[in-house]
């Protein structure tokens, strides 16, 4: 059966440096590493690898009719073409699972909250297939100046780094998480040179995930948890929206006339509406978690505020 290797971690830490030299084991069927593979399972699996952040940019670009070169501004647009990208990712992985089941498939990817990994534990074990957790990284300091030195299309917002870093939900499985299906994991830290962990990769390939291991009742009460998660976050996001807000008229509406103040408080609560709809609809569809999704629409709402802003008077 097939493997799903998550090789996730904040950007600039390696990741897609580490998944291109796993490919170029597996391309050049290293004699130990075929060895391995074929003494424990019995075939040397086919490759795949999954980049999210090239999904994306593909998916942008022909949207936009662009470049893949050019920057995109995040926008409504943009958002679409985020979530058109997700889909593709999960839609190429299940694909390849029922296609060709031989398979190792390399997803490169932040996917820093454990429910964003969790999404690919349910693929594979709707395939009988198993996962396996690579969490890559390294100093900040580090992947900060890696991170500049990128081309300016690939570069993400500094601040964007250093809240991966600190956000990021630790992989692996102790007998008190709940999460026991991330129990082939490890880090690799890419500070210096780095070794693939093949070995726990080959035994994640012995233990495919399979229905039994999901209790029903636990399921139910899983999603009545994670239906009041989402209505907790809801609120949590519209508090953090009319604050914005709050803050954006204190700022503008001294400088303004009374008509255009009150122009820009209802422009202001509809977008504020808007992004709540956005929000519900991302997280309800299951296109991304809600943390994330809490997030990225934030920061394009405060993006738009400052918009705004330039042109109010």
């Amino acid at each position: 059966r097939g493997c799903i290797v998550m090789v996730c971690g904040a950007p600039g830490t390696g990741k897609t440096t580490m998944v291109k030299a796993m490919e170029e084991e597996m391309k050049r069927r290293a004699c130990s590493l075929e060895e391995q593979f074929v003494e424990h399972l019995g075939y040397f699996p086919e490759t795949l690898v999954v980049n999210f952040d090239q999904l994306h940019r593909q998916v942008s670009a022909n949207q936009r009719g662009q470049s893949q070169e050019d920057v995109p501004e995040w926008n409504e647009e943009e958002r679409e073409a985020w979530k058109s990208a997700r889909h593709l990712a999960f839609q190429r992985v299940e694909e390849r699972l029922r296609d060709n089941p031989e398979v190792l498939i390399l997803v490169d990817d932040n996917l820093y909250l454990r429910s964003m990994r969790y999404y690919f534990c349910k693929i594979a074990r709707k395939h009988h297939a198993s996962t396996c957790t690579l969490w890559v990284s390294c100093d900040v300091d580090l992947a900060l100046r890696r991170n500049a030195a990128r081309e300016v299309q690939d570069r993400v917002p500094p601040a964007v780094v250093e809240r991966m870093f600190d956000k990021f939900e630790e992989p692996g499985y102790t007998p008190s998480s709940k999460s026991s299906w991330e129990k082939h994991a490890a880090k690799v830290c890419t500070d210096a040179s780095f070794t693939i962990p093949w070995d726990l990769i080959i035994e994640a390939f012995k233990h495919p995930h399979t229905a039994e291991e999901v209790n029903p009742d636990a399921e139910l009460q899983a999603e009545e948890d994670r239906k009041r998660t989402r209505e907790n976050q809801t609120h949590r996001l519209d508090l953090e929206l009319r604050k914005a807000v709050g803050s954006f008229m204190s700022r503008t509406a001294k400088s303004c006339p009374k008509d255009t103040a009150k122009g820009l408080s209802q422009r202001c609560n509809e977008l504020r509406k808007s992004c709540l709809e956005s929000f519900k609809q991302l997280v309800d569809h299951d296109i991304t978690s809600g943390e994330l999704a809490a997030e990225e629409i934030l920061q394009e709402f405060e993006l738009r505020l400052e918009e705004m802003s330039l042109a109010k008077c």
